[in-house]
């Protein structure tokens, strides 16, 4: 009898931690928009917390969270508010905007990208921030 051994290894996925899915918290209060992002991202090998908005992100938020990407117009509290009581207690949190909106005043150091972002060019932005210490 011939007994055939086959070893699989788990596909690396290339964003860091060995074995270990990056987080990304992600804030939208369009619920189809941010079903959509989640499922791709998933797709892409992240663990996903989803939030309807900045107050909801802030209940939600844990050490363990990598990455904030968040709308920016929402109601209770935009993207920009969330990002900065964010950095306040954790300076070097990695967060991207996020909007669909062209004249919204944005402070400099705050990276936006605007919509629509393509689901290949959104992961490699995610991987590329996700990389950089």
């Amino acid at each position: 009898m011939v007994v055939k051994i086959i070893l699989c290894r788990r596909k690396e996925s290339g964003i860091g931690r060995k074995n270990e899915m990056k987080r990304i918290l992600l804030v939208e209060d369009d619920d189809m928009l941010r079903e959509i992002t989640s499922l791709i991202l998933k797709k892409s090998h992240f663990e996903i917390v989803e939030a309807v908005n900045g107050y909801d992100a802030l209940q939600l938020f844990d050490e363990s969270i990598d990455l904030v990407l968040t709308d920016i117009i929402m109601p209770k509290m935009d993207g920009i508010e969330l990002i900065l009581e964010l950095q306040k207690k954790y300076p070097n949190l990695k967060c991207i905007a996020i909007t669909g909106f062209a004249n919204i005043e944005i402070p400099q150091d705050i990276e936006v990208l605007h919509k629509p972002v393509g689901s290949k060019k959104l992961v490699a932005i995610l991987n590329e921030r996700l990389a950089q210490h």
